[in-house]
């Protein structure tokens, strides 16, 4: 469901949160095939566990955050950065 939301409004970037368990074995593959369909709308995906203890929350949960971002935009901010960089 989530997908085909990301496939009919097509947003410039996104984010997705789930329990850790989502990248354990029982459901890699599932989780790899999300990763690659994103990929083949057009985005780059960037996903880490994070500990919600480690970020002032009262609790010890860990998450997968995974943030989505166009490829297209992706790439200007790049040579954007490049540009300033280098100026």
């Amino acid at each position: 469901e989530y997908l085909r939301v990301i496939r009919a409004n097509k947003p410039v970037f996104g984010m997705y949160e789930n329990v850790k368990n989502i990248v354990g074995k029982q459901f890699k593959e599932t989780f790899k095939m999300f990763i690659d369909e994103l990929n083949e709308y057009g985005y780059n995906a960037y996903w880490k566990v994070l500990n919600t203890k480690n970020y002032g929350v009262p609790q010890n949960r860990e998450r997968v955050y995974l943030i989505f971002i166009k490829k297209s935009l992706e790439s200007l901010i790049s040579q954007n950065r490049s540009t300033t960089m280098l100026d």
